[in-house]
Formats: structure tokens, sequence, C-alpha cells
């Protein structure tokens, strides 16, 4: 996996996402140059982004089934900024830093997402000061703020593991936790609770759960096949 000064994606991939044909051992690099010939999930250069992309990105990122993990080891900014907020995990360097900058051109601050996304990460009162004043944030302060899963001095290695962790994972549970956690975003608790509940019903019939009990009972890992 290479690095770019801007900001990547790195995604986990598995055999059960439609249309893209990956197998759950295979992490793929792509750029923004290519999107127009082949889309492969795995690292985007979004220094090759255009807002048309970046808006349809930042709302796309939450529907894909798999967990996206962004990895940034420079400015993360505007359009860069708001597609590592539909991230669901941002690993970062200490040389990394955010800047929602929209406010510094004329514009409103909640473009493309930025005020549906922000104040679920960093709180109402957190988000209002990014988005307003528009300033550039330090990793140190994006970690604090709660913007960071992750902060490395060895980016394309700590990315890698997390998404070779995830890939390795339970796919289905995966996939399901990350459905239920973007649904149930705006819904209210006894209703998303019901949901929780239908789905822990539908896992339960799974091969991957049945497995877990083999796994368990013979004292060794689960062997996860998604299904």
């Amino acid at each position: 996996m290479r690095t770019v000064d801007s900001f990547e994606v790195l995604a986990a991939v598995d055999q059960s996402h439609p249309g893209i044909d990956l197998d759950v051992d295979l992490i793929r690099e792509v750029s923004w140059s290519n999107m127009r010939d082949k889309l492969n999930i795995g690292v985007f250069d979004a220094a090759h982004l255009i807002a048309p992309v970046a808006i349809a990105s930042s709302l796309g990122l939450g529907h894909v089934k798999v967990p996206i993990v962004a990895g940034i080891q420079g400015i993360a900014a505007g359009a860069g900024s708001v597609i590592a907020l539909a991230s669901d995990f941002r690993v970062c360097t200490t040389r990394a830093k955010f800047a929602f900058l929209f406010t510094k051109v004329g514009l409103s601050g909640g473009d493309m997402g930025a005020a549906y996304l922000l104040p679920r990460l960093v709180g109402y009162g957190r988000a209002t000061e990014l988005l307003m004043l528009g300033d550039t944030i330090d990793a140190e302060t994006a970690d604090r703020y709660g913007l960071v899963t992750q902060l490395t001095d060895d980016l394309d290695g700590a990315c890698a593991a997390l998404a070779r962790r995830l890939a390795d994972g339970p796919t289905l549970g995966l996939q399901q936790t990350k459905s239920l956690i973007t649904r149930e975003l705006d819904m209210p608790i006894g209703p998303a609770m019901e949901l929780d509940a239908m789905t822990q019903a539908l896992l339960m019939t799974t091969r991957d759960h049945a497995e877990f009990h083999a796994a368990f009972n013979e004292k060794r890992k689960p062997d996860w096949k998604g299904r």
C-alpha cells in the first residue's frame, strides 16, 4: 500500500458486496483518476476528488456494506475532511490536520453533509466551532475532539492491520453493525431496539453464528465465511 500526502481510504472488502468483484482476502488500491473505468473499493486518493464526486462519496460511504478506514497523514480539508467524516475509522499520523474551510470562502459550513456528520462525531458545540470558524486543527486536537480513531507513526502499517482485522472478522456481523449504526442515528430508541432484535434473530440463523459455537467448543478461532 502506498501513501499520498493528502488523504487515503482503505476498505476491508468481501465477496458479498454487490457489484464489486473482490475476494474477502483482497485489498486493492484505486485512485479517482480511474473511477470512470472501474470502481474498486480500496485506497482513494483525495487529491483527485472533485466536488460532485465528493458529495456522492460522503453519501455513499455510509451505505457501503464493508467498513471504511481512512488514513490521513497530511491535511484533510474541505471535501477531504467530509470524506474522512463519512468513513468508519480515521487513522492519523501526528502530521495530520483537519480543516472545514467552507466559511473561509463565504459559503455555508454545512457543505456536503458536514453539518449532519460532524455533530454526531464531536458533539454540537465542537461542530459549531469547527464549521463556523473554519480553523485548521492538528492531529492531537482532532484526537481530543473525538475525530481520530488511532494516532500512529506508521500509517500504512496501522491502516493495513486494521483493515486486515476487519477483513478477517465476522463479515455479516460487521456489515449489520455498520448498517444499524447508520440507520439508528435518527431513530427513537424503541424502534431501534426492535431493529436490533430482528437483526440478531436473523444472524443467529447464519453459518457464522454456528461456526462461533463450534470454534468455542473446539477451543479454536472461528473461521468466518460471511454466510
